[in-house]
C-alpha cells in the first residue's frame, strides 16, 4: 500500500531532519509527551499537550515541515484543551518514513487509523 520509496535520501540527511524535528521540540512546552501509534500504514508519533481531562482536538501538520513547528503555533490552545498532533508519514519527524499515496485513499486510511487507535476515541 505505501510508496516502495524511503523519504530519505542518506542516513545523514534522515538524521539532520530529526534533529531539526528536536530542536523545534525543545520549543514547546515540558508536560508535551509522544506515544506511538501502530496504523494500517505503519508506526505514527503522536505529539500531546495540555491538561490530560481537557476536551480533544485534533491539529494536522502541513506537508513536509516538522509536527512540533506546527504545535508550536498551535500551543496557546494547550491551556484549554488537550491536544493531539500526529506526525504524518512521509514527514520529518518519527513517523512511518514513507509518503502516503493520496490517489489510494492512504491519507484517509490513516487519519482514520490514527483516530481509532488514539486516545482521543477512548
Amino acid at each position: 500500500m505505501l510508496n516502495s520509496g524511503p523519504t530519505h535520501r542518506s542516513e545523514s540527511g534522515r538524521r539532520a531532519l530529526l534533529a531539526a524535528y528536536d530542536r523545534w521540540l525543545s520549543l514547546l512546552p515540558d508536560n508535551l509527551e509522544r506515544m506511538e501509534v501502530r496504523t494500517r500504514l505503519g508506526s505514527t508519533s503522536v505529539l500531546m499537550g495540555g491538561r490530560r481531562h481537557a476536551p480533544p482536538i485534533i491539529v494536522h501538520q502541513g506537508g513536509n515541515f516538522p509536527n512540533p513547528a506546527t504545535l508550536h503555533w498551535f500551543a496557546p490552545l494547550m491551556a484549554r484543551f488537550r491536544v493531539f498532533a500526529p506526525d504524518l508519514p512521509g514527514s520529518p519527524g518519527y513517523s512511518a518514513p514513507y509518503h502516503l499515496d493520496v490517489r489510494k485513499g492512504e491519507l484517509q486510511v490513516w487519519a482514520i487509523d490514527v483516530l481509532v487507535t488514539s486516545p482521543v476515541m477512548v
